[in-house]
């Protein structure tokens, strides 16, 4: 399947989701006080580093040739609104592992033992720097809730 001349559609979207993370940054979160940076000051900085790189994208892809584009370049945004969907019914680290087993073999067609294997370490070493470490409260699912687990 083949949309034409929606290429400034995904930069746009770009744009105005930076924008939200700098509104949402400096005025619900705050950036900065004496004591140091406040909850804002990331979310500011990667919110005005996505529009300026989505900006320039923007004029790029209005000054080049019209082309054609595939669904399969979208491939990679919907299987993370995907990830993020999954997430809230199954929890994070479930949501991710299904997500990595099905692109890694999948997508990229790895065998099942490199798979399993890069599947597991990056679930586990997620988990253990996010969630243990630095004490990240990661979405537990609606699912997982229900059964207790």
């Amino acid at each position: 399947m083949k949309i034409k001349s929606w290429k400034f559609l995904f930069p746009a979207a770009l744009m105005a989701l930076g924008l939200i993370w700098i509104v949402m940054g400096v005025f619900k979160y705050g950036i900065y006080e004496l004591a140091g940076p406040m909850p804002g000051f990331f979310p500011v900085l990667v919110g005005l580093a996505m529009f300026l790189a989505a900006f320039f994208d923007l004029f790029d892809c209005l000054k080049r040739d019209k082309g054609e584009m595939h669904l399969m370049q979208f491939l990679p945004v919907l299987s993370l609104m995907a990830i993020v969907l999954c997430a809230y019914a199954i929890g994070t680290f479930p949501a991710m592992f299904i997500f990595l087993v099905l692109w890694i073999r999948g997508y990229e067609k790895y065998d099942w033992k490199t798979t399993l294997i890069t599947a597991v370490a990056v679930t586990l070493s997620t988990w253990f720097v996010f969630g243990e470490w630095v004490d990240v409260d990661f979405e537990q699912g609606w699912i997982m809730r229900t059964l207790a687990l």
